[in-house]
């Protein structure tokens, strides 16, 4: 009996080794999907669903070769979209930027990844955007926040280059279909805390808008002296901002949700009422132990 029980122990000890192995292996064939955004230097967008990214592969690198072979690398960097440099003067493609200052930026979810693309992982359902950008030009890329729709909030914000996170305040944004009192032809301007309201009348049935745009006021002109750096940074006043990856971007409403939270204002008083009838019992139960105790 004794052997049998060593024979058995030791069988399920090769099967867990065996397994263990295994799990290495396993995680090596697992996939995950990611979402890849190319921005070329004037601004148009190309969306690419890669499906499938091995997790032995899943780096920003391996995820945008996977996704096109229009972005072109060299030490872990971009070096050209569509064969373009980013010191091309996007106003005058047979210029140069005479500041040097611009690039072929990556961001992850909105932060900027400074590290070399090999190195920098990504995870599931990561959203990696490759946009040309300046830092002469201050290129910011801004993030939406829908989390806070059941209040009719939806909120505008970006990060630095130095992944600090900021608001996006002042902004224009043109969302189609919304009209009412305070908005016309669906612009709406966000406030101190980057944030835009949309009326209770757009929140009772379910819904989708779509972001058409996002801008901030254009940069101020220097003063016309013809340098190259001047006729270069007037060229682009427009380019402090890339919305490419918002456009199109959807705010879903799913109805009836001022109704909803006023059912729960209603919901509340009903716990609030079967907490004081459990307190009520409760002591009458207390009260109830201590009279059998005395009586014994």
């Amino acid at each position: 009996m004794k052997n049998t029980v060593k024979k058995i122990l030791a069988l399920v000890f090769v099967v867990a080794m065996v397994c263990t192995l295994a799990v290495p292996a396993f995680a090596a064939d697992e996939t995950i999907p990611v979402k890849v955004t190319v921005i070329d230097i004037d601004g148009k967008v190309t969306n690419y669903d890669v499906a499938a990214l091995k997790l032995s592969d899943a780096n920003v690198k391996e995820a945008i070769e996977a996704a096109t072979t229009r972005v072109a690398f060299k030490s872990g960097k971009v070096t050209t979209v569509d064969g373009v440099s980013a010191l091309t003067n996007p106003a005058d493609k047979t210029q140069t930027n005479p500041y040097e200052t611009s690039s072929w930026t990556v961001a992850v979810n909105g932060k900027i990844v400074s590290e070399n693309l090999s190195t920098a992982a990504v995870a599931k359902n990561d959203k990696i955007v490759v946009y040309w950008a300046d830092t002469t030009l201050g290129t910011i890329l801004p993030q939406m926040d829908t989390s806070a729709i059941a209040e009719g909030i939806v909120s505008f914000y970006y990060y630095t280059a130095a992944g600090e996170k900021k608001v996006l305040k002042d902004a224009t944004v043109v969302i189609p279909g919304v009209e009412n009192k305070l908005v016309s032809d669906g612009k709406f301007v966000t406030d101190e805390k980057g944030q835009i309201w949309l009326a209770p009348e757009y929140l009772d049935e379910a819904a989708t808008f779509a972001v058409e745009s996002v801008d901030i006021a254009d940069l101020k002109a220097k003063d016309k002296n013809e340098t190259d750096e001047q006729k270069y940074f007037n060229a682009n006043l427009s380019r402090n901002i890339e919305d490419g990856a918002l456009e199109g971007a959807k705010i879903t409403v799913k109805g009836d949700l001022y109704n909803t939270a006023g059912a729960t204002g209603d919901m509340t008083v009903v716990y609030v009422l079967v907490a004081a009838a459990a307190i009520i019992t409760l002591g009458a139960v207390v009260v109830l132990k201590k009279k059998s105790a005395k009586a014994l």
